[in-house]
């Protein structure tokens, strides 16, 4: 059976027995992901652990991943930071909402998580960061924002077309 997401296309597989043929026989193309093209700009599909195909590579940055940066302890241990992060997010929609100004979502959205998932690594926040070096965020560390941007928007949009459809439309 097949279930239409958006653009995508989902294979369903409700048999423990089928799904155990299908892994068994093609487990390389069910466990693979389909790689946004803005991914590819700046290679991010060779080296991050969300594009990989299932390889040595990948195993080892999951590895990484799943004892050192997402570790319960590690977790547990910057819960506090996650929170005080979270709180200055909603801080700033409010703030904004008091003086009538537009919150750029995903700007907001974009700096409260990078500065959730650095600050323990580092003391300096992304404000702080172009606060010293009195530049653009948007090209702070020559990212450009818009191919930020199309990575999200482009992930979102492939399942989610008509609703993207009717929000542009107005409805």
């Amino acid at each position: 059976m097949t279930l239409k997401l958006g653009s995508r296309t989902a294979v369903v597989i409700s048999s423990p027995d089928i799904a155990k043929e299908a892994l068994k026989t093609n487990d390389q193309v069910f466990s693979s992901r389909t790689i946004p093209d803005t991914s590819r700009t700046f290679n991010h599909h060779k080296f991050s652990v969300a594009w990989l195909p299932a390889s040595t590579q990948w195993r080892k940055l999951r590895k990484v991943s799943a004892t050192q940066i997402f570790a319960p302890q590690r977790l547990d241990a910057t819960q506090a930071l996650r929170r005080v992060k979270v709180q200055q997010l909603l801080d700033h929609v409010q703030a904004c909402c008091s003086s009538g100004r537009a919150v750029d979502i995903g700007r907001a959205v974009f700096t409260t998580g990078l500065n959730a998932y650095q600050t323990p690594f580092s003391p300096l926040t992304w404000p702080t960061i172009v606060r010293i070096r009195a530049m653009s965020f948007r090209k702070l560390y020559g990212v450009p924002w818009k191919k930020l941007e199309g990575l999200t928007f482009q992930t979102f949009s492939r399942y989610f077309v008509l609703l993207i459809h009717k929000v542009h439309a107005g409805g």
